[in-house]
């Protein structure tokens, strides 16, 4: 096997130009080593079934021929038996061509593929590899046939791929050859697929960790190499998973390379003939996510063993944690199996106390109450201004608990409409029922009304039911229909019945307001909304939770792969600042004193008391 080497400054100036619209992209330092060249003859193993020249022009083929010396002279099995066509063209310079090449030979081939070996000056912008087959640095895009097997077997007939050329005039040809096994598959590595970035690099710094998938038959790729010297100062060298195709990395910024987005060369290796590498260009961003605007006053540290799920706050009182606490046989949410409870700490963190200790825990008073969920494990909690607590305790159940020391004693079990607000300005608390299975009429979320119900009841179920939630999805506005999973919290606006909706899922993302939250109309309109699905300013992915402080800022929480950020709003929903979290741990939910404007964040590692800088 030739030694691993490097890109050039030379030939990363040429691969890159073209790739990137910004003027930002970094330029690779030269690297020590010099390329090897490699004759021709040495990948004699490869098959060459046909070659010759594109005329973009008028669609005709001019066929070539190859010496039987250095390849198998197979070109009469399909050279004549491969065509294109030019489907469309999109402004202002891009063609959209089909492929086809037709097996007629009585042999089956393995790994076929059209290689673009000069492009005169135009860009192949789907390659599915590139591969370095007549020197190591003399890299061709190419494109695979039979991708849709994973044998990439060629038997007798067609198969067509798709090719996007970017084509700004002048030269009409396109020089090609296509390359075949045929006596089973090739060695190499196929190609290089699936780049995944988890975390975010910064220009003071960052982290992220990388994944990509190395397609090879033989799964014995023995190395993956990436030129991130613009970002860390060497090349990364890959790390094998237990997954053979997948490999990881860790890199960190530092370099303190700028704001921008960065083409990164990458290449793997295998030991199998034919002697050629196959490359991948893929990106990296390195974004600019604000100064860190909510700091740690107090930290208190998660029992090592303890699961922690949700945070509410009594306004300058107690601070509540649901939690697994194996410590005290305190971990499950089934009645019946488990005694999940709340962790009750002082305002400042300085003491922790298990509600319920043992096998009681805080689970479903009532286990036969309407609609209780076998399969459902409660996990949110929220807090009154008495110092009452409500826990989501089935599917559409909900629990008030009057707390005394370490007692918690039910006071209330509400379900559907055996409770409910009627004409009473109150607020919604950021407790949702987000159980993906769906129910018929079923709760969407938790009210907070006082003196409706009989005097016990300080708490009350949210808003709605059947046509609010349906399935598993909910009719908030009458025309606009919500995946139920993707909302993230729930905050009641004070003074009014309207609740603000923080919606995230794979493809959304926004902040709304809806009326008529309490009657039992069966609908709830949509009264404002802003944001869409991105990593800009107001935009919104990856949502975690939502919190309202005492002047009526809105706070986000979000994960981008395991980066997070905040973001505030004012209550006109205008975009004040994005803060990134600096934190240990990954955080998890969060929830505002309103009478100290303090936050507090539980997290994976224990449970933060923040404040916000300006």
């Amino acid at each position: 096997m030739r030694p691993i080497i490097f890109l050039s400054l030379v030939v990363l100036a040429l691969i890159v130009a073209g790739c990137s619209g910004g003027g930002n992209v970094p330029i690779t330092p030269q690297p020590d080593s010099t390329p090897e060249q490699i004759a021709d003859a040495n990948n004699h193993e490869l098959a060459i079934l046909a070659s010759g020249t594109m005329n973009l022009e008028d669609g005709t083929i001019e066929a070539s021929e190859h010496s039987a010396s250095a390849y198998m002279d197979v070109t009469g099995f399909v050279g004549s038996n491969f065509s294109f066509t030019i489907d469309n063209f999109i402004p202002p310079d891009i063609l959209e061509i089909t492929l086809k090449i037709n097996n007629v030979s009585p042999y089956t081939v393995y790994d076929a593929c059209i290689v673009f070996e000069n492009l005169y000056g135009k860009k192949v912008l789907n390659p599915d590899s590139y591969m370095d087959i007549f020197g190591p640095w003399d890299l061709d895009p190419f494109i695979a046939f039979r991708k849709e097997d994973p044998n990439r077997v060629f038997p007798l007939g067609i198969d067509t791929e798709p090719l996007e050329i970017q084509y700004s005039g002048g030269n009409t040809l396109v020089d090609y050859f296509i390359i075949a096994d045929l006596a089973g598959n090739t060695g190499g590595v196929l190609a290089l697929t699936d780049w995944n970035v988890a975390g975010q690099l910064t220009p003071d710094g960052g982290n992220a960790t990388i994944e990509v998938t190395a397609l090879d038959h033989q799964e014995n790729v023995t190395g993956v190499y990436a030129d991130t010297s613009a970002l860390t100062g060497a090349n990364t060298t890959f790390l094998a998973t237990a997954d053979p195709l997948v490999w990881t990395a860790d890199i960190t910024n530092s370099e303190l390379a700028p704001e921008g987005t960065y083409i990164i060369p990458t290449m793997a290796v295998s030991p199998s003939t034919p002697a050629y590498q196959t490359y991948k260009f893929f990106e990296l961003e390195v974004v600019d996510v604000g100064e860190a605007r909510l700091i740690t006053v107090e930290f208190y540290e998660k029992p090592v063993d303890d699961v922690w799920f949700d945070v509410g706050v009594e306004p300058q009182g107690f601070v509540y944690v649901v939690a697994d606490h194996p410590e005290t046989d305190n971990v499950g949410g089934f009645p019946d199996t488990g005694s999940r409870t709340c962790l009750k700490f002082t305002n400042n963190l300085d003491t922790m106390v298990v509600l319920n200790e043992g096998d009681v825990g805080m689970n479903n008073p009532y286990p036969g109450a309407w609609n209780w969920d076998p399969n459902f494990e409660w996990d949110r909690v929220d807090v009154s201004d008495g110092g009452n607590l409500l826990t989501n305790i089935g599917g559409s159940t909900l629990a008030t608990w009057e707390v005394s020391g370490s007692v918690a004693s039910n006071v209330a079990c509400c379900w559907q409409y055996n409770c409910y607000p009627t004409n009473t300005v109150g607020n919604v608390p950021d407790v949702s029922d987000i159980n993906p299975m769906g129910y018929g009429p079923s709760l969407f979320g938790l009210g907070r009304i006082s003196d409706v119900c009989p005097s016990v009841f300080t708490w009350d179920i949210a808003f709605k039911d059947t046509n609010l939630l349906n399935s598993s999805e909910s009719n908030l506005s009458g025309d606009e229909v919500y995946p139920k999973i993707g909302v993230v919290g729930i905050e009641g606006l004070s003074d009014t019945l309207n609740m603000l909706v923080f919606f995230s899922d794979g493809t959304e993302g926004k902040l709304s307001v809806f009326g008529d939250c309490f009657s039992q109309s069966g609908t709830a309109d949509e009264i404002s909304s802003v944001g869409t699905y991105g990593t800009g300013n107001g935009e919104f992915m990856g949502g975690l939770d939502i919190s309202i402080n005492s002047k009526g800022d809105i706070f986000t929480l979000e994960d981008h792969g395991g980066t997070y950020r905040f973001q505030k709003f004012d209550s006109d929903f205008i975009w004040i600042y994005s803060s990134p979290w600096i934190c240990d741990g990954e955080p998890l939910r969060m929830d505002w004193d309103t009478s100290t404007d303090k936050l507090y964040m539980v997290s994976t590692v224990g449970l933060y008391l923040m404040e916000e800088v300006e």
